[in-house]
């Protein structure tokens, strides 16, 4: 792929957004990547470029850290990335190198599509606000040769800078935040931009099937993975630093955390833009509740699901938008069509099969009889993980197990112990569940918390 490639690659996904787009490109200092934010903003009509320059913090610029602390990612994210993505007018304001201070407050641009180029970019704090990373792949050595040379050129004295502060922030970032591995893109630029470039595009499916084949993997353990139910950037992180390998966005918190309610009554885009975010966050395998599946067709919501980075789902037997049970066959059947699509992606989409028979409110005479019915056709279907929610009691839980061969998931409560009977993980393990997940509980049980931590300040 060369450097028109990478522009084609902007412009088509400029084309399918569904809103405001961020492209942020990064690197080593002296890897490029002004030189590649401006070809790219000419090339664009109506783009906006923002200078990584612009967001430095003045009180810590030109100092030694292990994190490129000096670079304001957190004023870059509240002042520009956050509401431009959201649609929000505001100001913004830029660092004067001539006063070593912010400037004046400056309008948002108003466009769709802003090209950012920092160093430091691609860190927890800032990856959720953008939608495509590149990354400009030039050894650290190679890397500060350049913008040596450059600033000799033009009259700046700047190699004390290089030499204490610049490469061995960069040395220290890549150690802690591997950026190079957070990138969409990779992009070698050899030579100049008018001349041919090769530009390595990391085919996105080999990273997601690899992340999938991981999450799979942990569903086969002699121990059950537990999946922290997270929603937000924060929660995944906090998860992934508590030592959990992977995880699950629920529907019900990432709705909370958005002002919406449970039963997709958030939209489809924006679900996957709140998975989008998460699984931008973390280095770890995520799995998405996509409730019943939004009215939308399997090979859609594939596409999208892993456009979005998850590699797993949750897919339930309750049609919110209709107020029913799916037929029990009519969910196999849907099912099936995401596996099939799944696999047509060359990704194994990790499915866990959810069925609703114990808490529905259709009658059902035999509610056993009906779950184990419908477990054994999603089995057939492809699932790779069956999800009873709401077993009323720990016999009822060894009649589902001893029905089926596929991974059992169970619902958790992290304080109280999991449905049915606040079963703990031993006792799960003795059972033969394979999986555990928190649905909303994880949220619940911190926010059961906060008058205990704030009481001190009422």
């Amino acid at each position: 792929m060369d450097a028109s490639q990478v522009l084609d690659l902007v412009m088509s996904r400029r084309r399918t957004a569904v809103g405001p787009l961020v492209v942020g490109i990064s690197g080593f200092c002296g890897a490029g990547k002004s030189t590649l934010a401006r070809h790219l903003v000419e090339a664009l009509p109506g783009a906006v470029r923002m200078r990584g320059d612009d967001f430095l913090d003045p009180t810590r610029s030109h100092r030694r850290s292990t994190d490129w602390g000096g670079v304001d990612r957190e004023r870059l994210v509240a002042e520009v990335l956050d509401p431009f993505r959201h649609g929000r007018t505001g100001t913004f304001r830029r660092f004067d190198w001539a006063t070593r201070s912010l400037g004046d407050p400056e309008p948002l641009p108003r466009t769709d599509l802003l090209v950012i180029d920092l160093i430091g970019l691609f860190h927890p704090e800032a990856l959720p606000s953008i939608d495509l990373t590149v990354w400009c792949d030039v050894a650290p050595d190679v890397a500060a040769h350049r913008g040596i040379e450059r600033d000799r050129r033009l009259g700046r004295d700047h190699e004390k800078l290089w030499h204490d502060i610049w490469i061995p922030n960069d040395r220290d970032f890549a150690a802690h935040f591997v950026p190079r591995e957070r990138a969409d893109v990779l992009y070698e630029p050899s030579l100049p931009l008018d001349q041919p470039h090769r530009v390595e595009c990391p085919d996105p499916m080999t990273s997601l099937s690899a992340r999938a084949e991981s999450l799979l993997a942990l569903h086969h353990r002699s121990t059950p993975v537990v999946l922290p139910t997270v929603w937000d950037a924060w929660s995944a992180r906090a998860a992934v630093e508590a030592g959990f390998e992977a995880l699950t966005i629920g529907s019900h918190p990432l709705a909370d955390s958005l002002g919406s309610g449970d039963g997709e009554q958030m939209s489809l885009d924006e679900a996957l833009a709140g998975i989008a975010r998460i699984a931008r966050a973390v280095d770890a395998p995520v799995s998405a509740d996509m409730e019943s599946g939004y009215d939308t067709a399997p090979a859609e919501l594939v596409e999208r699901v892993l456009e979005a980075g998850a590699v797993g789902v949750n897919i339930e037997d309750t049609v919110h938008s209709q107020g029913r049970l799916r037929g029990a066959q009519e969910h196999a059947d849907y099912i099936a069509g995401i596996r099939a699509a799944a696999d047509e992606a060359g990704v194994h989409l990790v499915i866990n099969g959810r069925t609703d028979a114990f808490k529905a409110e259709e009658a059902i005479p035999d509610r056993l009889a009906e779950a184990i019915t419908r477990l054994n056709l999603l089995e057939a279907a492809g699932a790779d993980s069956l999800y009873p929610v709401g077993v009323p009691d720990t016999a009822t839980l060894e009649a589902l197990l001893a029905a089926v061969s596929t991974p059992l998931n169970v619902t958790a409560h992290p304080v109280k112990g999991a449905i049915p009977d606040g079963l703990d993980l031993a006792r799960l393990t003795e059972l033969g569940v394979r999986r555990v997940s928190f649905g909303p509980l994880l949220q619940a049980a911190l926010g059961a918390h906060l008058d205990e931590v704030t009481a001190a300040w009422r």
